[in-house]
């Protein structure tokens, strides 16, 4: 043991360690990957197969929408008695109707139309909406009038209001998709407005928000950057929620002989159409219904799946 620290101490400090090589390539490593936030919510986002289903079957549904009344052979203009309700077959995938359209060619033509209807009225209630909601969350002398609005709106029966909205406005000679898409968005926005208005009342007096407006931050940099990512996750929850709730709406409508016009075909029309003969022929009503339903799962799933991939907390 002697022998051994005799040998210690009469060694030369440079035969004991040797120098570390510095290299810069390695002095700007990370010992762990760097967080994104997107990132994350993507691969978040894909761990739920229900959510990449309902993507897979949006995109599918949209393209048929889109593609299948632009390449149809079948005419679904003049009506032709020789093929009236025929039962599904692999000519026509969904039969025909009463007047001997390609109920295939027909369900697709309305999908189209109640799907621009719904991502129109959409966007423009989610901008209003997320506007007028941050604002009457962070100005709070603005619920004087906004919750006076708020009442008087919602103590209306939304479907009473927009049959006498779709009615006035018909009147004025207004084209039936325009018509249908001012009764939705003149009040339609409230709802996710006021919602926002209470996410903001949350989180508006918290330390860093203080903080800002302390340090005289104007309002719109504190909206902007402190609030609406905040409350990202319920925005984009509520957005999802929308487009079916406006095709439910249209459909509604037309059951009672409002909204669109006879000659614009849309998955509400289809449905009242199919009312009056759906016992003799149930394959006129069971598949634009069945195009609704799925439309509104695929809609309701990839809201459930973007609120928990929106939330920090979920992320690893």
């Amino acid at each position: 043991m002697s022998k051994r620290r005799e040998l210690y101490e009469n060694a030369n400090i440079n035969d004991l360690f040797v120098a570390a090589e510095l290299r810069n390539s390695e002095s700007e490593h990370l010992a762990v990957e760097p967080y994104s936030y997107w990132a994350s919510v993507f691969k978040e986002f894909k761990k739920k197969p229900s959510a990449i289903v309902s993507v897979v079957l949006l995109v599918i549904i949209i393209l048929l929408s889109i593609f299948v009344p632009m390449f149809s052979k079948y005419d679904i203009v003049e009506p032709n008695t020789l093929l009236r309700n025929i039962r599904p077959n692999f000519k026509y995938l969904f039969g025909t109707d009463r007047n001997g359209y390609d109920l295939f060619t027909v369900v697709w033509t309305g999908a189209r139309t109640s799907l621009s209807i719904a991502f129109i009225v959409s966007i423009i209630n989610s901008i209003i909406g997320i506007i007028m909601g941050t604002i009457w969350g962070y100005f709070k002398k603005l619920d004087l009038v906004m919750l006076e609005i708020y009442n008087f709106v919602t103590n209306i029966p939304s479907m009473l209001y927009y049959m006498i909205l779709v009615y006035v406005l018909d009147s004025l000679e207004i084209s039936s998709v325009l018509s249908l898409i001012i009764a939705m968005t003149l009040t339609g926005w409230i709802g996710l407005a006021r919602l926002i208005r209470n996410q903001i009342l949350i989180i508006t007096n918290r330390e860093y928000n203080v903080a800002s407006r302390t340090l005289g931050t104007p309002p719109s940099r504190v909206i902007i950057f402190n609030l609406l990512p905040y409350i990202l996750t319920v925005i984009i929850t509520s957005i999802s929620l929308t487009i079916p709730s406006v095709i439910g709406t249209e459909v509604s409508l037309a059951y009672f002989g409002l909204g669109l016009s006879m000659e614009t075909l849309s998955l509400g029309r289809i449905l009242r159409d199919a009312y009056n003969s759906w016992m003799a022929d149930p394959h006129i009503l069971i598949f634009p219904a069945l195009v609704v339903g799925l439309i509104t799962i695929i809609f309701y799933l990839i809201g459930l799946a973007l609120a928990d991939a929106l939330d920090p907390k979920t992320h690893r």
